[in-house]
């Protein structure tokens, strides 16, 4: 978000926010509608966020 939103706080915090939902209600209308049998939430957040952490992990282990 600090890419979107720049130096700003107040523009991180706002831009967070909503972006934080969004994702949430995305991540949910996923998890109700992929099978019929309900997955939580957390695990199909923790399935797309996985590639992203790993993704970040290694870019930030590279640039050393």
């Amino acid at each position: 978000v600090r890419l979107i939103g720049g130096p700003n706080s107040f523009y991180v915090i706002i831009n967070s926010l909503l972006l934080g939902a969004a994702f949430l209600q995305i991540v949910d209308l996923i998890a109700r509608n992929l099978v019929s049998v309900e997955i939580p939430v957390g695990i199909v957040t923790a399935i797309i966020g996985l590639p992203f952490f790993i993704y970040r992990l290694y870019k930030t282990k590279s640039s050393y």
